[in-house]
């Protein structure tokens, strides 16, 4: 990725920026990957910052379906490329000790460091795009085989009603589609105009720490349930919880993406809102990835659950109910990111209201001692 370069629209002009310089501008939040300022071929069609880094990520000169500008829409300031550009991020926390009885922090630390260098904003960006495909693709799937199931058990149960009937769940499947896609875009673009601060990577850290642990865990709980029961699902849903909480911890170590800035002059009350934002806003750029990840993972299920339909003795009506409940699952996992797109604006509106109460009462303090 470093051999590519991105021209870049900055205040005083299109500049031409190395394409891992532009990630670590992203990573630490000094640059908005959702800013559509970033051009491949030397600014002659403008793509957003988040389009172009994950087309270098892939080695082409220019991002697959996605509509180009032929103008940039905002302007990064030049002060960001300076020398000075990275003076407010954090330098890091200081080691405790040195001696021997810091070696399993060692390793831990080293854990953190190469998952820090294979997580980054470059792997949520174009993982999410992954995952939205296979959601999308699973739907579409997901819907044919509930209406074969539905067309099969109103064949055995001689009953029109019955095909109608378990034709319901897959047409409401497809509207579920287009409300996950609808939404996605909303989600990029209240998280790109929503920024926050926090004062240390240590709690980003330590986030990603357990996010990492409970995936491998999932993981081992899969292999462990594959091996009591000699059949496949444990694993598989192990491995897709695992590459979630990859996703996961990416954002950890790269908050830009998250639009959030590590800036230690920050004082502890605005970082403890940049945290709970930071929080919500993660759960809402993971939206996308779970939703994807997961439909995928159910509508495997539910081919597993459904494929003995076909045969003459299979109780249909059994399976029905077994697809109804699976389509069900799938039907909630499409509406998944527009609730969570409501739920992180019920969640800001709390924090702005938090917020504001504080900074009344820090204005009427110094005027009531006086």
């Amino acid at each position: 990725m470093s051999a590519i370069s991105i021209t870049v629209q900055f205040s005083n002009g299109p500049r031409t920026v190395d394409a891992a310089k532009l990630r670590e501008l992203v990573d630490t939040g000094r640059v908005t990957s959702a800013m559509r300022v970033a051009s491949l071929d030397g600014g002659a069609t403008w793509i957003s910052v988040a389009e172009a880094l994950a087309a270098a990520s892939a080695g082409s000169s220019a991002p697959a379906s996605v509509p180009a500008v032929t103008a940039p829409a905002e302007s990064i300031p030049d002060s960001v490329l300076g020398e000075s550009w990275g003076g407010g991020a954090d330098a890091g926390d200081p080691a405790y000790s040195d001696g021997w009885e810091r070696t399993p922090t060692r390793v831990v630390a080293g854990f953190l460091e190469i998952a820090r260098a294979k997580l980054t904003s470059s792997f949520f960006l174009c993982g999410q795009g992954r995952a939205m495909t296979a959601g999308n693709v699973a739907i579409l799937i997901a819907a044919l085989i509930g209406i074969v199931v539905a067309a099969v058990n109103g064949v055995k149960a001689e009953s029109f009603r019955a095909f109608l009937t378990g034709c319901i769940l897959p047409v409401l499947l497809l509207i579920g589609q287009f409300v996950a896609n609808r939404a996605v875009g909303a989600i990029e673009r209240i998280i790109a105009h929503t920024r926050c601060s926090v004062r240390s990577r240590a709690a980003l850290d330590l986030f990603a720490l357990a996010i990492l642990v409970t995936g491998l865990a999932a993981f081992a709980t899969g292999i462990a349930q594959t091996v009591d029961s000699e059949s496949h699902p444990g694993v598989i849903n192990g491995i897709v919880i695992m590459v979630i909480s990859w996703h996961a911890a990416a954002l950890c170590f790269a908050p830009g993406i998250s639009t959030t800035r590590v800036d230690h002059t920050v004082s502890a009350w605005k970082e403890a809102v940049g945290i709970l934002g930071f929080l919500g806003k993660t759960a809402l750029r993971l939206a996308p990835v779970v939703f994807g990840y997961a439909t995928a993972l159910l509508t495997w299920h539910l081919f597993w659950a459904t494929k003995g339909i076909v045969q003459k003795d299979a109780a249909a009506g059994a399976i029905q109910g077994a697809a109804d409940g699976l389509l069900g699952q799938l039907l909630l996992l499409a509406l998944m990111p527009f609730i969570a797109y409501v739920a992180f604006t019920a969640w800001y509106a709390t924090l702005a209201l938090v917020e504001s109460v504080f900074h009344i009462e820090r204005q009427a303090a110094p005027k009531a001692q006086a």
